[in-house]
């Protein structure tokens, strides 16, 4: 699947836990040696030792639960996340591979560089630079704080930044690659809607991608990897919770990124510029039964952010349209089943004709002749009727269905 890596070395932002640990010690496996960055470090040497009282009372202070995780490496409730990037090294020293920790915060750039600096210093050169550090607050403009909008623009965006500019005269030096674990392009209205912050600081990641492809073509490959479903982590932990939507048991492990990482950075140089799911990869790698990096075999897989595009209007020959008001992320409606859904429907200027929430009541249809098909528990589909004269419709009328249940059997 990979050509020979042995010797090469790997600079992994990240990389305490989930998939910058999983990228690590799948690289080690081929043998590249590991420079792995992150803030956790081991308690007895680590960031709370240094920390006041004083300081520590207000940092408790910050309440909401992925500025707490996200800056601290701790849930809302206190309990402290698995994994340092001591533990990294101990794990890949456990493996037989040769790696270095090195605490820094990608916002500082002169820690980036320190950093850079210090790998060079060990290892002699850089050959891969993964971009795995990641700040998550998919919050909609009206909730998201300042604070909360500084801190995944300076951990998504400058992180990045800061970590290309002083890697790349090192990675041209090698011919190397960089990944960066960002999203596609996907300029769908949608993605923008209900998370604008976040989603600007993850594109602005891609961007990176984009440009320093065209700016060192033939000199280092650049790519995006993206999953393509929820991968099992903390921050998909914490979403869950933070959303009273389950995600975990719909995910897979942190295999399948790694393995596709492997195989993108395997690549010649001129493989570059290219932003593609795991699942693609995998698919490229000639593996093609995916089932065995599912979380929980057999559970329906969630989908992950920035992929397919909700907003684009669907036209079945039925004088309707419909588009994805929201996406779910419970169970796929599927032909055959039974579907429980709220359904609202409204005038063009927007005025309720009649709805199930004023009723009192959801309704249940056979999925095979419903719009449904397709849709995840939790989500919404807008239908647009057109007018009909002939049937006394004069101007558009719009159904939203709510997806609220599936299950088998025969309507009510």
């Amino acid at each position: 699947m990979t050509k020979d890596l042995k010797g090469k070395v790997a600079v992994i932002t990240g990389a305490s836990r989930g998939i910058g640990l999983a990228i690590a010690e799948d690289l080690a496996r081929q043998g590249v040696k590991i420079v792995a960055l992150g803030k956790t470090v081991q308690e007895s040497t680590g960031f709370w030792a240094g920390v006041s009282r004083r300081y520590r009372k207000a940092i408790k202070m910050l309440r909401h639960p992925l500025i707490t995780f996200a800056m601290w490496g701790k849930t809302g409730g206190g309990k402290k996340l698995e994994g340092s990037i001591d533990e990294t090294v101990a794990r890949i020293e456990a493996l037989g591979g040769e790696a270095m920790a090195f605490r820094c915060d990608v916002r500082d750039e002169k820690q980036v560089e320190q950093a850079v600096a210090a790998a060079v210093e060990r290892f002699g050169r850089i050959d891969f630079l993964i971009n795995n550090a990641s700040a998550l607050a998919p919050l909609p403009i009206d909730q998201i704080t300042p604070k909360q909008v500084r801190l995944i623009t300076e951990v998504n965006y400058f992180g990045t930044l800061w970590a290309c500019k002083f890697a790349l005269p090192h990675l041209v030096k090698s011919g190397g690659r960089i990944l960066t674990m960002s999203p596609p392009l996907n300029l769908d209205p949608y993605w923008f809607r209900d998370h604008l912050p976040y989603t600007i600081s993850k594109y602005n990641m891609s961007m990176i991608t984009l440009g320093l492809a065209k700016t060192f073509k033939g000199l280092v490959g650049v790519n995006c990897l993206w999953p393509a479903t929820a991968i099992d982590t903390a921050a998909i932990r914490m979403l869950e919770q933070m959303l009273d939507k389950p995600m975990v048991k719909g995910s897979r492990t942190t295999e399948i990124v790694a393995q596709a990482a492997v195989w993108i950075l395997s690549q010649a140089v001129e493989y570059s510029g290219n932003f593609v799911t795991d699942e693609e990869v995998m698919h490229l790698a000639g593996v093609h039964d995916l089932e065995k990096f599912a979380s929980v075999p057999g559970e329906e897989l969630v989908p992950d952010y920035f992929l397919g595009t909700p907003s684009r209007e669907v036209k079945p020959p039925f004088g309707y349209s419909y588009h994805e008001e929201q996406l779910g992320l419970g169970a796929k409606a599927r032909s055959g089943q039974i579907a429980v859904v709220h359904c609202t429907m409204r005038k063009h200027d927007g005025s309720i004709i009649e709805s199930s929430h004023r009723l009192g009541r959801t309704s249940e249809v056979e999925i095979g002749s419903a719009g449904v098909n397709g849709m995840r528990v939790g989500g919404k589909r807008v239908f647009t009727i057109s007018p009909s004269p002939g049937l006394g419709i004069e101007t558009p009328i719009f159904v939203e269905v709510e997806l609220i249940e599936v299950k088998p059997g025969k309507p009510n």
